[in-house]
């Protein structure tokens, strides 16, 4: 076992988190995801089963897996990387966690406020780990 790992970003990207997750798996490492994809089931919160409560406390069980974590992954899909995912960067970086990006951001067409997250924090996935078509 490599270590353990998180993976952080917009739950609209369901897709990509399972891709980099059986990719790490794959990889030897222990992975742990978000516990609900708040955007991209919107059936859930239709349901009632998903509200303000639970967003808040999901949110915070998902910093718990930061901090026992090694790193995080940010799954920045089209260089969409929000609020949310900017303050778990920035909680995994006060942490001394690394922080490995799944694609390399495109500085120009991010807010100033992500270009500066992304400069101090930018390490892009290992190699054993990267999409064929990053590579």
């Amino acid at each position: 076992m490599k270590g353990i790992i998180t993976l952080c970003g917009s739950t609209r990207f369901k897709k990509e988190f399972n891709e980099v997750n059986m990719q790490l798996t794959l990889s030897d490492w222990v992975v742990l995801s978000v516990g609900a994809f708040f955007h991209s089931d919107k059936e859930l919160e239709e349901q009632g089963v998903i509200g303000p409560k639970e967003k808040i406390q999901l949110d915070r069980l998902h910093k718990e897996k930061i901090a026992i974590s090694q790193a995080i992954v940010v799954i920045n899909v089209g260089d969409y990387v929000g609020e949310s995912t900017l303050s778990e960067i920035a909680y995994a970086r006060k942490l001394g966690k690394k922080v490995y990006w799944l694609v390399t951001p495109s500085l120009v067409s991010l807010s100033a406020k992500t270009r500066m997250a992304v400069l101090m924090n930018f390490v892009p996935l290992p190699p054993s780990t990267q999409r064929e078509s990053d590579s």
